[in-house]
């Protein structure tokens, strides 16, 4: 499922931060049921290429919501962590304020379908993140996130109730957390040390 796209310089600003439109972007899954009034977005040449997202993995992105979220987001031409307000690049996703695609849990609560010729497609929504806040929380709520960073702050303090309430948050059976992370990894328990899967240990050498 392609989604349509035209460039050229077009009179508009872009939708997202205000810059001279570059882009006409039309997401499928705007067709259908649409959050904004115009049957596509203007964008500039950075904010579109944020807005295609190729680095997000499954499931699929409501990009109509996403693109929505990258204008709220975006400040004095600056995007901005949703989560914790700092200032995100978009140039190195090697670093941990890369601007990256963050899930918004649970998916059932934050995910809708539409209809496309005879297919039925399901995207959820998503949120701009800094990459290590966006590794950090994994597959939480970000209200749980929250409770549990504050809880691990306060427990590293001395704090005993927020030690019992820290223990309480990972042993509910609610809560949920993908490691995702070690999937690709290999652990060396001489070393205690992980690493990529499919290499040696750097340390040890096996």
């Amino acid at each position: 499922m392609k989604n349509s796209e035209s460039e050229g310089v077009f009179l508009s600003k872009c939708y997202i931060c205000g810059e001279t439109a570059t882009h006409e972007y039309k997401p499928n899954d705007l067709i259908e049921r649409p959050l904004v009034v115009d049957p596509h977005f203007y964008l500039c040449s950075r904010c579109f290429e944020v807005a295609r997202n190729k680095k997000s993995k499954p499931p699929a992105i409501d990009r109509t919501y996403w693109i929505t979220q990258l204008r709220r987001s975006s400040k004095n031409k600056v995007f901005h962590c949703a989560i914790t307000g700092i200032p995100l690049q978009t140039n190195n996703d090697s670093k941990p304020d890369y601007l990256s695609f963050d899930h918004l849990i649970p998916h059932s609560s934050h995910s809708r379908s539409f209809k496309k010729g005879d297919k039925i497609y399901t995207v959820v929504q998503g949120q701009p993140v800094a990459q290590l806040i966006n590794d950090m929380k994994s597959d939480l709520s970000n209200q749980t996130f929250l409770e549990l960073t504050q809880a691990i702050l306060d427990s590293a303090k001395g704090d005993q109730k927020a030690s019992e309430k820290l223990h309480s948050i990972i042993t509910n059976s609610d809560f949920n957390f993908n490691r995702g992370n070690f999937k690709n990894t290999r652990f060396c328990k001489q070393c205690d040390l992980r690493f990529p899967a499919k290499t040696i240990c750097p340390n040890c050498g096996k």
